[in-house]
């Protein structure tokens, strides 16, 4: 198969779905480029929980109740940004801590989290209002294509990636 095709899916819904068609080269496996994808994930989610989702497509999450921004400062401490109180879900998605989620395979990636209560902010619940740590705005999935781009000519510069003869004329 000619071309690259890398799709992110969270909680079944696409986030990003590109086809990379004009490398005319054989990807049969792709884990050379995995870890750069990762890492620019990581930095995604980086940007994500620091505007308390202002840069990702969803928009700035729902502020605390009043009730609960303040049970949480007597828990945890003042200062922390929405989704942050103890901590967990943001170092799970935005580096290798605790909870975070990273498989491969020759022509797939999961990148997330195995912390329990992150899908229910993905989601939203009951009286949880939905407030997604993944969205990815269009200028990040913009950013991502260009890593992904990136890092496939890296591989075909290195002569990872194979290039039929038909191609090559």
């Amino acid at each position: 198969m000619a071309g690259a095709k890398i799709q992110i899916t969270v909680d079944g819904e696409d986030q990003f779905n590109r086809t990379f068609s004009r490398m005319d080269a054989v990807f049969d496996d792709l884990t050379p480029i995995w870890p750069d994808v990762r890492d620019f994930f990581w930095v995604i989610e980086g940007e994500q929980f620091d505007s308390e989702g202002g840069k990702g497509a969803s928009g700035t999450w729902k502020t605390l109740s009043k009730r609960y921004a303040a049970q949480k400062i007597r828990r945890y401490g003042p200062g922390k940004n929405i989704l942050e109180a103890s901590g967990a879900l943001v170092k799970s998605l935005t580096g290798n801590a605790l909870g975070s989620y990273y498989q491969t395979t020759k022509t797939e990636i999961a990148v997330g989290t195995t912390i329990p209560y992150g899908i229910y902010h993905q989601r939203g619940s009951g009286n949880l209002p939905k407030r997604e740590p993944i969205s990815l705005s269009d200028v990040q999935k913009k950013s991502m294509t260009k890593v992904i781009q990136g890092s496939l000519i890296k591989e075909l510069r290195r002569g990872n990636y194979y290039v039929p003869v038909s191609d090559r004329l």
